[in-house]
């Protein structure tokens, strides 16, 4: 369907096949990126997400693919980063075994510091510049708690000078400010002691680039770079492992047939293999990508030019938006959508299909970035959790709800977990 949000005209695309014939058979057409007046203020049309200019992008994505793939890392891959950080959570759980409490904090810090590691070779948790931990958490709170400002701002510029929206705008300018310059001063730690032969991140990686006179590479590029990855790769992860954890204490049958595969092909003591045929247990995983699409509309693109498309005239420079949360829903191709059931992703002889449909990180070039390391790290930290944790629920809240906070990010409301040390 065609509609004007605000003064932007926008196409949305709500099945999977419109999907996939735009962002697979015409990428060229449908590759841009649709800015807004607070894109383009949040980021100073830098980084990754929201890069309209194509030569750039494709620059900067092949560079974030190298990065986030482990190509900074010395003696280390990104799978053993991740098993790391999912151990110390273990740890942090049998501390509180037994009584209910909130594992969104330690958990998001879990994550946030793979990508630390993976950019600037440092752990929110723990680096040095404890200005940055400080000033990078409050940047992933603000974007979460103050989005429905930022979508306002998005659609309708003018609301920025309106109260209560012109006090979220003045913060939003702050945070970035302070954000950006703890990175600045990251940017130039690393600078100072560089061996370009022996990279240890994204940031040496990058800084490698500059010194070799690579054209295209900017320091306020870098920046914005790891912003973009830290902001989007803590928040979707986060969400999608708090989603898994809480549909496995609302239904203990699921959770239950989870615990009896991991034991038997695994074992409880057994290290967890990124490759364990573990079918029924990706059936939930991916059936909770389904039913919780942690980013419904994805990321706006935008027509490059005009086409007709499907029978329809689409204007160059539409903003073209996918419904991920309508392909997920379709009655057409899901029975009884609403339900959480992982058996749909499972043949007759009970093994795991990935299925084309379930697009969580959506499709084409533009895709996110990110999606095999979050893919890695949802299933090594949901699989590693019920192996050694049974999950309850809140004795105060015996039947807890599947409610979701408003904004960008679908996210599960906050709720309480008892773990059982198994």
């Amino acid at each position: 369907m065609s509609v004007r949000l605000g003064s932007q005209p926008t196409v949305i695309l709500s099945s999977y096949e419109a999907i996939e014939q735009a962002f697979i058979k015409q990428p060229i057409v449908f590759n841009g990126r649709y800015t807004t007046f607070f894109t383009k203020v949040a980021t100073e049309n830098a980084g990754i997400i929201f890069l309209d200019d194509l030569p750039k992008w494709n620059l900067h994505r092949r560079f974030g693919l190298k990065a986030l793939g482990g190509g900074g890392q010395l003696g280390y891959s990104v799978e053993m980063i991740v098993r790391e950080e999912v151990a110390q959570l273990c740890d942090k759980i049998k501390e509180k075994v037994n009584q209910p409490f909130v594992l969104e904090k330690d958990l998001f810090l879990a994550i946030a510091n793979v990508i630390g590691v993976l950019t600037v070779g440092e752990k929110p948790t723990e680096t040095k510049h404890e200005a940055l931990r400080e000033k990078f958490l409050e940047a992933i709170t603000t974007l979460r708690d103050d989005n429905f400002a930022y979508m306002m701002m998005a659609v309708l510029p003018w609301s920025r000078f309106i109260p209560p929206i012109s006090k979220n705008f003045k913060h939003m300018l702050g945070t970035r400010d302070r954000s950006n310059e703890c990175l600045y001063q990251i940017i130039d730690d690393h600078a100072s002691d560089i061996e370009v032969k022996h990279p240890r991140d994204l940031v040496d990686l990058y800084l490698t680039e500059i010194l070799d006179k690579k054209q295209g590479y900017t320091r306020k590029h870098l920046q914005h770079n790891v912003a973009d990855l830290h902001v989007a790769g803590t928040e979707t992860s986060t969400s999608t492992i708090r989603w898994a954890l809480l549909f496995l204490v609302k239904y203990p049958e699921v959770q239950e047939k989870v615990h009896q595969e991991i034991d038997d092909i695994v074992g409880k003591e057994g290290k967890i293999s990124l490759h364990a045929e573990l079918h029924y247990t990706r059936a939930v995983i991916q059936e909770v990508y389904r039913i919780e699409a942690v980013v419904p509309l994805s990321v706006p693109r935008r027509t490059t030019k005009d086409i007709t498309f499907m029978g329809y005239k689409i204007p160059k420079d539409t903003q073209i938006i996918p419904n991920i949360w309508k392909v997920h829903n379709d009655p057409a191709v899901w029975k009884n959508p609403e339900q959480f059931q992982p058996e749909r992703h499972l043949d007759s002889e009970g093994k795991f299909v990935k299925l084309n449909q379930v697009i969580p990180f959506s499709i084409g070039q533009r895709n996110c970035m990110g999606e095999n390391l979050a893919r890695m790290e949802v299933f090594l930290f949901v699989v590693t959790i019920l192996q050694k944790f049974q999950l309850c629920p809140d004795p105060q809240d015996p039947v807890p709800k599947l409610g979701a906070l408003f904004g960008v990010f679908h996210s599960p409301e906050h709720y309480r977990i008892v773990f059982r040390q198994r």
